[in-house]
């Protein structure tokens, strides 16, 4: 005797396949502009943000090739890093610090600048000059505050990100 609970539950999952396929299919040809309307809609009220699932290509034509590649590297290794304490934190810290500092002697080399380290009004700083400066910029200053939740890129290793 033939079971029709089974046979409807198989044409049920063959239905839910054709629809997420072509759900998917569907959501990759979305424009940008609609993807935009279809958010801003879905994130219209106080709460919860919602983003559909989407794969963003690496550009082609509007950046030079050397910020393709640099687009186009894979996540570090601390991208989806998840510390659940305080020490894990720390550690997460201090290894992104580390790594960070470890690169600052060749970054200099390559800009050509140099790094004071000092303070100012008992904050601590870093003074970044470069070692040959224009005549027309002789007299300009750039302060390029930390940003941030004050959290990666304590101290000198927050370099690369004012270089």
């Amino acid at each position: 005797m033939r079971q029709p609970h089974r046979a409807i539950l198989l044409i049920s999952f063959a239905v839910a396949i054709a629809a997420s396929s072509t759900a998917a299919r569907a959501q990759t040809t979305t424009s940008y502009d609609d993807l935009a309307k279809i958010e801003a809609a879905a994130n219209a009220d106080n709460g919860k943000r919602v983003a559909p699932l989407k794969s963003i290509g690496n550009p082609t034509t509007d950046v030079s090739p050397e910020m393709q590649a640099m687009i186009g590297t894979p996540y570090p290794p601390h991208f989806n890093a998840d510390p659940k304490t305080p020490a894990e934190w720390k550690e997460l810290i201090d290894r992104r610090a580390k790594e960070a500092i470890a690169n600052i002697p060749a970054m200099k080399a390559k800009l050509g600048v140099k790094v004071e380290e000092t303070r100012l009004a008992g904050v601590h700083c870093y003074i970044v000059t470069p070692n040959k400066i224009a005549l027309e910029n002789r007299r300009r200053l750039l302060i390029h505050v930390h940003g941030g939740g004050y959290v990666f890129g304590p101290g000198e290793a927050a370099l690369p990100e004012a270089s």
